[in-house]
């Protein structure tokens, strides 16, 4: 069953806040499927804009080619992120599926945690390859029902081996893959995009905070005056600041007002 209206807002919703949350961005527009996002001048010098595409239901691939073509050529990255409910996307294998001999090489617990993946699921874990140890990785919003936490997480998608009949060796699965669970953001945390190098498709990958500073050097510097006081500025992690909203603030407003901000009680 797909996503109500209401339940497709929930998740534009809560990525638009967990990105702006983070202090990087300012979110220009939002629709069903959509935000529209632009990091802000403080943090970068040429600031980057992103569309993330909220994939909510089941895009026509002809159209979701048009759109990812399109976004770089009018001076947009891409971010993708899927609605995980097992039905739309993140679809567990049938129990025919499961029993098939193909997979006979896996034990069980494996087998009832491969997932089959849709198209678009597939050209969009095609397009991350490559992207350091984050090789091979899809996005997913979980909706906060049934007893759980409403949170984006990222996935390494782990490859499945179909052994190969009449001959010996086998064929990677397009289809099945194993994920496992690599990243979470939850209400309490914020989001960031991370960029990589010279990628004429455009894609900018969503991450938490953890994850967003191991790949700052795979990025364009963020402004160096930023990046040194917090460096000088340790203590005030303990205020409560992130680390990346530290680097924000200290440019937007000065070491020497940094200081008396953190302190002051949110």
């Amino acid at each position: 069953m797909a996503p109500t209206t209401a339940e497709k807002n929930s998740m534009v919703q809560f990525i638009a806040e967990r990105l702006e949350n983070s202090l990087f961005y300012n979110i220009l527009k939002v629709d069903e499927s959509h935000i529209w996002v632009k990091e802000k001048p403080e943090i970068r010098e040429r600031p980057r804009r992103v569309v993330v595409m909220a994939h909510d239901f089941h895009m026509k691939t002809d159209d979701f080619k048009a759109e990812t073509r399109k976004n770089p050529k009018d001076g947009w990255y891409t971010s993708h992120i899927f609605y995980n409910d097992e039905d739309t996307f993140f679809v567990p294998l049938t129990d025919k599926l499961k029993a098939s001999d193909s997979l006979r090489v896996y034990h069980k617990g494996d087998i009832d945690n491969m997932i089959n993946l849709r198209e678009i699921e597939k050209r969009v874990l095609k397009s991350t390859r490559g992207w350091g140890n984050r090789t091979a990785t899809l996005v997913y919003y979980e909706p906060g029902d049934l007893g759980k936490r409403e949170r984006i997480v990222a996935y390494k998608m782990r490859p499945v081996k179909i052994p190969r009949y009449e001959e010996e060796g086998y064929n990677i699965s397009k289809n099945y893959k194993i994920p496992g669970e690599v990243e979470v953001v939850t209400a309490e945390d914020v989001a960031h995009f991370a960029f990589k190098k010279e990628d004429p498709d455009g894609i900018a990958t969503m991450m938490g905070e953890t994850a967003f500073r191991k790949t700052l050097q795979e990025t364009e510097p963020l402004l160096p005056s930023a990046r040194k006081t917090s460096e000088r500025m340790p203590e005030l992690f303990l205020s409560g600041l992130t680390p990346m909203q530290l680097i924000y603030l200290t440019q937007k407003l000065g070491a020497d007002r940094l200081r008396d901000y953190a302190m002051t009680p949110k």
